[in-house]
């Protein structure tokens, strides 16, 4: 099951906590005897790469991806049944092995005897600028859409910007004339080129600088001074900028 809840595209100062089936796949095949024990214990015994592989040639055999899957939407289910969830109301999103839960307090973590949900991350807020959804902890930003390793690339800029006007819907409690006002500034600092370089990066997963330079476009992984009057800025704005005001203002 790949859900996303329509009805939340902002959450603000609330708890969020992700719930993840330890050991997803070996778990749903003790629960529901999809395979020999002994077949179970030999993947429980390799390393994580290996048993990804493992159960991906397994999943060939389209009657054992359907059992599978249908295990994994029946063991989320029964967890957010037996702890009282509702679907609507107290789910962000549901991943296959791990549910989203807003606000609710989980007292059965452990289902069918062999599934055992963790508090894998815990967040205090996310956006949805799609096709990005935002996970907001007190130190970090987790990003759905765009690669980890390039994420790194834009802690400075646009999980900056995304921090900012995060901590200014907290301490403005979502007044909206002052987030109206602060965004405003956010959109003149951003055209103005005020805010730090990588702001500009292109956040998607090559992540680079699109330069016009002599009639010709440039990607680059790093800028200078000289070149940000020459930097196209305009992904970031229609992609992040744009989507910021439309969700807050």
């Amino acid at each position: 099951m790949f859900w996303k809840n329509p009805d939340f595209d902002k959450v603000i100062n609330s708890r969020i906590i992700e719930w993840d089936i330890k050991s997803g796949n070996t778990s749903i095949m003790r629960a529901f005897n999809l395979c020999p024990i002994e077949r179970i214990q030999e993947l429980e015994e390799m390393k994580k790469q290996d048993r990804v592989i493992a159960v991906g040639n397994m999943m060939k055999d389209s009657e054992f991806s359907k059992k599978l899957e249908a295990g994994f939407n029946q063991v989320v289910n029964e967890f957010m049944e037996l702890n009282g969830l509702n679907k609507d109301e107290d789910a962000l999103r549901i991943m296959r092995d791990a549910v989203y839960v807003i606000n609710k307090p989980i007292k059965y973590d452990t289902i069918r005897e062999h599934c055992h949900f963790i508090p894998k991350n815990e967040y205090i807020g996310y956006f949805f600028l799609s096709p990005y959804e935002f996970f907001i902890s007190q130190h970090s930003i987790d990003v759905k859409g765009i690669d980890d390793e390039k994420l790194k690339s834009h802690e400075n800029g646009t999980l900056r910007v995304i921090r900012d006007v995060y901590d200014a819907c907290v301490e403005y409690n979502m007044d909206q004339v002052k987030i109206n006002a602060f965004m405003k500034g956010v959109v003149d600092a951003y055209i103005h080129r005020d805010l730090e370089f990588d702001a500009y990066r292109e956040f998607n997963n090559e992540s680079n600088f699109r330069i016009n330079m002599y009639g010709h476009e440039v990607l680059s992984d790093a800028i200078t001074e000289r070149d940000l009057s020459d930097v196209d800025i305009s992904f970031n704005y229609l992609k992040i900028i744009i989507p910021l005001i439309k969700l807050l203002c």
